[in-house]
């Protein structure tokens, strides 16, 4: 009771001890009478339960169990396992699972009643004759399909402001480890021997346009894991959407064709398999026949119901890098308001080899058709509040949708005992679930160790303090260097969550010691609000954002004899301030002091060839326009706005943090900058960069900028505007002003005047080559790129470029062709990865 009233003032407490006292007595009475009569209802409940079986007595996962009418259902378990509570009455409950003959049973429930129904399904038998098949004429499939193709916008936007609960489970074993991660819709995660996840989780969806739904987390259990909230995302196959459905590496994303989308005659063949009665309306079979290979198609059946054309079931399967996916959906119908709502929908990923099996299963329940609109922003995506999602075991024992098996209730005994270090069953060091429990205790080997770090990008020597992972560098100014950075993350009691870093660095052949640190403190959770503080002394590129990385600089310098990085020292303190104003708009307030001082070279060392072609090292200086730019000590103090604008940006809230997501609309941003003491000057620049899809031709994307100085007065190279250009083999994926370019001299086309430029990308998505079948079938994608530069003294640059990839490599493979004012100037291989 202590802490329930931990926030009051406590003076008032002692004032009004009488009353409290009072109060109390009350509340607890009343908590008492609200648990019994909770209760009580539970109790008036009855229950229906049992096994699913086929005709060869094996157990039927997902089978579907349905309260014909009423919106009402559940599954069975991967075991075939039901149970169903129900309120007293009488109920005609239809088993259903895809291809095979639904079983209708008419029971009457009392009050704690326990019904056992087993029941047994055969193979559905179809009957051709539903529709005219004539050898000369066309397959039916194709009409029916059509008449699917014009109901798909009304069905598509036919659920409106209704509120529904889904319950998701997600189960992975194997008998292999892996290190290869699967982003399984949000969840990550990393294939070991046994059991290696599990989890269950609750959400309420508001649903109140087709395109406009907020997701609350109404509970959350995790096996291994009592912090952290599932990040199961509840997951329905909508085919009415164009493109339902991605699979694929972080380079290559194949979208996958509904077969019933705008441009589906391009994807798909058909063939009429047959027609059956189902819950009072026919119900015919539609095959799915990919044109060529089946990299970007479903293949499988799908049901449509005749008259109304709308999808009731699909049975449909696709291949991706991970394994081979197997998908089930399907919706019930509402007699009250004739519509068909979503209601199950599974997904099994099978990987040969590996033995590894990945389920995820989500139903839908509790069907509100008056959901109020919810109060939050409409931008709101998804609500987590972890004061709302931690629930008892005997929770999730009266409200699963879902019975566990013998495998996955095994394993929450195993976990709790694990946790209590209090054994109910007998641990071994040969039961592949108990390793896979107490993984998380032992300590990494160094090869897990290594890649771990190097996907992170640093070194993680406790959970809260990381080491950069670039640790050794060399350049021709320094020589060889170290350059150690620690970086400390946690949160204060209020939850607003601070960092500090700290950086040291040392040039062997400088001799010089330089050091850095910061400190990042989250002033409000909820807008996205920070202040950072920085300084010291430290080596800074003249580009100002890094044009390259230290690592590729390094080889380049070492064995090409090549020094792309143009360094100044910079002691400097510097002050930002960010936060949300509105959702979608940002801004950003930055000052700074900076005594900038030019470097020299002071190492040649270099593994280089001479007899291939002689080389020198080039100045420490930025060339900029044909001429090496030098400049002498020089303070600058330094004021700086930016301004970022995404109209309905959609974000999550979770446990009170919010998180941007995005939208369909285009991001605009602008800046300006205020320079003054040795130099002085003033400038702004603008981007617009958005995305928008083609349906069947693939999806594209652009950004534009402009950026002009107003004034400017002795102005060091420091100062210009410079562009993410790239002369190495590796394509520039970093952008500055909004741009980057593959083909330009880091600096020769930077500017104190003014510039204008453009990056444009368009992914083909297969369009091309998906037709080629050889090709489709290694999942070869094309993509065409186009990158234009004008500035006030540089003649006009443009980028013409093609590229190839695969769904199976993360690396991409482009050709670009350069030119200056419509004159060929250069041609190359750039190589994107995703490493």
């Amino acid at each position: 009771m202590i802490n329930f009233f931990i926030g009051w003032n406590q003076t008032v407490m002692r004032n009004n001890s009488s009353q409290f006292q009072f109060k109390t007595t009350f509340l607890v009475l009343t908590l008492l009478l609200l648990t019994f009569c909770n209760q009580s209802t539970l109790a008036q409940n009855g229950e229906i339960y049992g096994i699913v079986k086929s005709e060869n007595d094996e157990p039927m996962p997902y089978t579907n169990v349905v309260i014909l009418g009423q919106a009402i259902g559940t599954s069975t378990n991967y075991d075939g396992e039901y149970s169903l509570k129900l309120k007293p009455g009488d109920y005609k409950i239809s088993f259903q699972f895809i291809g095979y003959k639904s079983e209708v049973r008419d029971i009457s429930l009392n009050a704690n009643d326990k019904t056992e129904i087993n029941p047994v399904l055969s193979v559905e038998k179809v009957f051709l004759n539903a529709v005219e098949v004539s050898a000369k004429a066309e397959n039916p499939a194709y009409e029916i399909i059509r008449n699917a193709q014009k109901s798909r916008e009304k069905y598509l936007s036919e659920n409106k402001n209704i509120s529904y609960s889904i319950y998701t489970k997600l189960f992975g074993k194997a008998e292999t480890n892996s290190d290869n991660m699967i982003n399984f819709f949000g969840t990550m995660l990393t294939p070991k021997n046994g059991i290696f996840y599990l989890s269950e989780s609750v959400n309420r969806v508001y649903q109140y346009e087709q395109d406009k739904k907020l997701q609350e987390l109404k509970a959350s259990l995790v096996l291994g894991d009592d912090l952290s909230a599932s990040k199961n995302n509840p997951v329905f196959i909508d085919l009415y959407q164009n493109r339902p459905f991605s699979v694929g590496s972080q380079m290559a994303q194949i979208r996958i064709a509904s077969p019933i989308a705008t441009d589906a005659f391009s994807f798909y063949d058909y063939d009429f398999l047959g027609s059956f009665e189902e819950a009072g309306f026919t119900t015919h079979k539609i095959k799915l026949i990919p044109k060529g290979n089946d990299r970007n198609t479903f293949t499988g059946e799908i049901y449509i119901i005749d008259g109304s054309w709308r999808i009731y079931q699909s049975h449909i399967f696709l291949k991706s890098m991970a394994g081979d996916i197997e998908i089930r959906t399907q919706t019930i119908k509402n007699d009250e308001t004739g519509t068909f709502l979503p209601f199950s929908s599974n997904l099994f990923l099978e990987k040969t080899g590996s033995n590894l099996e990945v389920y995820y299963h989500n139903v839908a329940y509790d069907y509100d058709f008056s959901a109020t609109k919810p109060e939050q922003s409409e931008q709101l995506n998804k609500l987590i509040d972890k004061s709302d999602y931690s629930k008892p075991a005997s929770w999730w024992e009266s409200t699963r949708q879902v019975e566990l098996t013998e495998e996955e209730q095994r394993a929450y005994q195993m976990d709790r005992a694990t946790k209590g270090n209090s054994f109910e069953l007998e641990k071994s060091d040969n039961d592949s679930l108990y390793q896979s429990l107490i993984a998380k205790e032992k300590k990494p080997n160094p090869l897990q160790f290594y890649r771990k770090a190097m996907a992170e990008g640093e070194w993680n020597l406790s959970e809260k303090l990381g080491l950069d992972v670039g640790i050794f560098t060399f350049n021709t100014v320094e020589g060889g260097v170290i350059k150690p950075s620690l970086t400390f993350q946690d949160q204060f009691k209020n939850e607003h969550k601070y960092s500090a870093s700290a950086s040291l660095r040392y040039g062997f052949a400088s001799h010089d010691f330089y050091a850095k640190g910061a400190f990042s403190y989250e002033l409000n959770p909820a807008n996205i609000s920070f202040i950072e503080l920085e300084g010291g002394s430290y080596i800074n590129q003249i580009s100002g954002r890094p044009l390259i990385t230290d690592y590729l600089n390094m080889l380049y310098t070492v064995f090409e004899k090549q020094n792309f990085q143009k360094l100044y020292r910079n002691d400097f303190i510097s002050l930002e301030w960010r936060r949300e104003i509105v959702n979608g708009l940002d801004i950003t307030l930055g000052t700074s002091f900076n005594k900038r001082q030019p470097l020299e070279n002071n190492s040649d060392f270099n593994w280089y060839d001479e007899e291939e072609e002689a080389r020198e090292f080039s100045p420490n200086q930025a060339l900029i326009q044909g001429q090496y730019r030098s400049f002498e000590q020089n303070d600058l103090l330094k004021s700086s706005l930016l301004l970022s604008y995404q109209p309905k940006r959609k974000f999550d809230l979770v446990n009170g943090r919010k998180l941007p997501l995005s939208s369909k609309y285009p991001v605009f941003t602008i800046g300006l900058d205020v320079g003054v003491l040795d130099t002085e000057y003033s400038r702004f620049w603008g981007n617009m960069s958005d995305g928008w899809s083609l349906n069947s031709v693939g999806f594209s994307k652009i950004s534009v900028s402009y950026g002009q100085y107003l004034t400017g007065s002795n102005l060091t190279p420091i100062d210009f505007f410079h562009f993410m250009g790239n002369q190495i083999f590796i394509s520039q994926n970093q952008r500055q002003f909004g741009l980057a370019f593959q083909l330009l001299d880091y600096y020769q086309h930077s500017t104190s005047e003014y510039f204008v430029g453009a990056n444009f990308e368009h992914d083909f998505d297969g369009a091309i080559l998906g037709r080629v079948p050889l090709l489709k079938k290694i999942g070869l994608k094309s993509y065409f790129m186009a990158n234009y530069l004008q500035t006030a003294e540089s003649p006009r640059l443009l980028e013409l470029g093609v590229g190839l990839t695969s769904s199976f490599l993360p690396i991409r493979l482009n050709y670009y062709f350069g030119y200056e004012n419509e004159r060929f100037l250069q041609h190359g291989f750039i190589l994107t990865s995703s490493f």
